[in-house]
């Protein structure tokens, strides 16, 4: 009898503790000041809707509030963790955001789009077959496939991906200009550190590889499929000296996973050695309407290597503008290049945060670099084709991205 009772009561016990959280969580929230901005995720955390009779009948309110919810709830960082833990523990694969790899890796669930996919691939054909008309450029294009497809053999069995490599054949048919698929240079070099175990991007070292193909298909205008992606030789023995910056990055699939353990990663700069290294480079970064600047002295912001965005090392993160130029001046550069304009390469590249640890390889090939982001920038690059006197176009994205931003509509306005 006292056994029974005892069960009961810390039954009851159990009953009032989970109660008591379903009801504190909730209070706390509301009561707590709302955070802007979630370190731990590199994401900007919802903030309370506007309560409007339109919102509420086109149902947008109630979503915009659940998302509310579930980014201020008080401890919402320590649940997910809890709950991460949790499902490692009962055997599942996934915690509903990532799955868990094998040795270690991380892949972000994800799906692609196929209508925006082909939207967009519409809007760079609209863009290009302007540029090529107004200011006789042409568009170079390319798509990078993520971890998901390269490295699948590390993903649970079974686990339902996106056929991602389906997906770039789709965009390169139907795009019109010049296509770089770099799917099966990252599939020769899958077994080297091309991808992040903790974060969705590629490494430096992918980068190099996609960038020797983009060389030497764009720059040098040799065909597609010519030549032996073997040949491609780890930087260390192509003339590159591979320098590690950090030995303590936890990237955006970590920050989806809490708790789960994962094996820090590294983050790598490559650059010509010896006799071969790159000028200096000056960056400055603008917003949209130019009327705020910061000038900085590198193409890289070593401040992001004591935050948690770490990947923000290279071109200090995502922004609206970002120019990058040899750190010369006007007089010594027209001295350089003489009165030939055609001897001054500017390069324009719309892109994702994929191209940021790409860019830096491109300063070997160009005199000024101007990046833009259009989740930032939100409007046609037009004008600064002009401004920056550009020469060549690059787009690039990876796959994901490209199939789901309904951003790229402005490069077809």
């Amino acid at each position: 009898m006292t056994n029974k009772k005892q069960g009961k009561t810390a039954d009851r016990i159990s009953i009032f503790i989970f109660i008591l959280l379903i009801c504190t969580f909730p209070l706390v929230s509301f009561l707590k000041e709302d955070k802007d901005f979630s370190d731990q995720e590199n994401r900007i955390l919802a903030s309370q809707p506007v309560l409007t009779a339109e919102a509420v009948f086109n149902g947008s309110y109630g979503k915009n509030f659940e998302n509310y919810v579930q980014d201020q709830l008080a401890g919402r960082d320590g649940l997910v963790a809890l709950k991460t833990t949790g499902d490692r523990v009962i055997g599942k694969h996934d915690n509903g955001s990532v799955y868990f790899g094998k040795e270690g890796m991380l892949f972000a669930i994800e799906t692609i789009e196929t209508d925006q996919l082909l939207k967009n691939t519409d809007y760079v054909n609209i863009f290009s077959e302007r540029l090529k008309k107004i200011y006789a450029l042409d568009v170079s294009f390319m798509v990078v496939p993520t971890a998901t497809e390269i490295e699948k053999d590390l993903l649970p069995k079974n686990a339902p991906v996106p056929d991602e490599s389906a997906a770039i054949k789709t965009v390169k048919e139907n795009f019109t200009g010049r296509f770089c698929d770099v799917t099966e240079n990252l599939l020769t070099h899958r077994n080297e550190y091309i991808y992040y175990r903790s974060d969705h991007h590629w490494t430096t070292i992918g980068a190099y590889y996609a960038y020797r193909q983009y060389a030497a298909e764009i720059l040098e205008g040799r065909q597609e499929n010519t030549f032996d992606y073997n040949t491609f030789l780890p930087p260390q023995q192509a003339g590159y000296e591979v320098k590690a910056v950090s030995s303590s990055f936890l990237g955006t699939n970590d920050s989806k996973a809490p708790g789960i353990g994962t094996k820090m990663d590294t983050i790598f700069v490559i650059e010509k050695s010896g006799e071969e290294a790159e000028e200096n480079f000056s960056m400055y970064i603008a917003d949209s309407s130019f009327t705020s600047e910061r000038t900085m002295e590198s193409i890289y912001d070593e401040s992001f290597l004591a935050k948690k965005d770490q990947y923000s090392y290279f071109l200090s993160g995502n922004n609206p503008v970002t120019v990058i130029e040899k750190a010369v001046d006007e007089k010594k550069r027209t001295e350089e290049t003489g009165s030939n304009p055609e001897s001054v390469k500017n390069l324009l590249v719309i892109k994702d945060s994929y191209a940021n640890c790409f860019i830096p390889f491109l300063t070997a090939d160009f005199d000024r670099i101007v990046a833009v982001d259009l989740r930032y920038f939100r409007k046609s690059p037009d004008e600064l084709i002009e401004k920056y006197k550009i020469t060549d176009v690059l787009i690039l994205y990876n796959i994901l991205n490209f199939a789901a931003d309904k951003n790229l509509i402005y490069l077809a306005k």
